[in-house]
């Protein structure tokens, strides 16, 4: 699904990347592991095309990413599902039309679209703030709601970067599960974090950032 070929990353005098290869299948559960700064975010925005890279080619579904055009690049982005260790909403909008947007991008239908975020809410228990304004939730809500509206269009790709950072243990084993069921029923989950829950599952191709390198272990 995710081919690096040869990608190298720089900001200035700052190396992330460095002639780094690696392959994500398709339908395929992944860790990544990287210590702080060393490339593991860059590493999802590059995927997400937010960022170009420097030198080398990113493949994705055999579409070349950086040469896209404004509806291909939209299009790549609906297939993708992105959880950041910094959300981004809707600020003066309520919890329920954040996790709403993915879908109402997609053009799903109101009512139908109401019942898949009231499902995948009552799973993280976030029903009870739908109607609330996402600037009122805590950090651990907020990350909770980013996993929500990640998973509510049911992507190809989920891109997970230290997903159960702000959560507690039950909530953490919650959203992890979560996610292994989108990977279940074919999706690709790629996710990041130093949380142990991460290395729990034997399906996991386990990937480390060292040297300027991506390597599977």
């Amino acid at each position: 699904m995710i081919h690096f070929i040869e990608v190298s990353k720089y900001y200035g005098n700052r190396i992330l990347f460095d002639q780094a290869n690696c392959h994500i299948p398709m339908s395929s559960f992944n860790c990544l592991i990287a210590a702080n700064s060393t490339g593991k975010t860059t590493f999802f925005n590059l995927v997400f095309n937010q960022e170009l890279p420097d030198g080398g080619q990113i493949l994705f579904l055999q579409h070349t990413l950086g040469q896209l055009k404004k509806n291909k690049l939209a299009e790549h982005r609906r297939h993708i599902g992105i959880i950041r260790q910094e959300p981004l909403f809707l600020r003066k909008e309520t919890v329920e039309t954040n996790i709403m947007l993915p879908l109402a991008i997609a053009g799903k239908a109101k009512h139908d679209a109401a019942l898949k975020v009231n499902e995948i809410a009552e799973t993280l228990n976030l029903l009870h703030c739908l109607k609330s304004p996402i600037g009122n939730l805590s950090p651990g809500k907020k990350q909770l709601v980013s996993i929500a509206r990640a998973l509510v269009h049911e992507p190809i790709l989920i891109l997970a970067d230290e997903p159960i950072q702000h959560l507690q243990q039950d909530l953490a084993k919650i959203a992890m599960e979560l996610l292994y069921q989108a990977y279940k029923k074919g999706t690709t989950v790629v996710l990041a974090s130093q949380r142990n829950e991460i290395l729990s599952y034997s399906e996991a191709n386990v990937f480390v950032i060292e040297q300027y390198q991506i390597l599977r272990v």
